[in-house]
């Protein structure tokens, strides 16, 4: 399947759906441990995602180069 989307767009519905389970599941934290774990796991997420999201755009940039004909290795 070939969707015509970026990877931000893909992301923002990614992230959306994982803040949407992290607040089911933290609202329903049965103790601090729990919401602590939950937090921390969700903080490690989002730094994560922030720089993957840079190293796609970097890595990105070289492929919208045109092609010279010539492979360089």
């Amino acid at each position: 399947m070939c969707y015509n989307y970026t990877i931000f767009e893909a992301e923002v519905a990614s992230t959306f759906n994982e803040q949407l389970v992290f607040a089911y599941l933290y609202d329903r934290a049965g103790s601090a441990n729990e919401k602590a774990c939950l937090l921390s796991s969700r903080i490690d997420d989002t730094i994560a995602t922030c720089s993957a999201d840079h190293f796609a755009e970097y890595e990105e940039g070289p492929m919208r180069l045109p092609s010279r004909g010539a492979a360089h290795g």
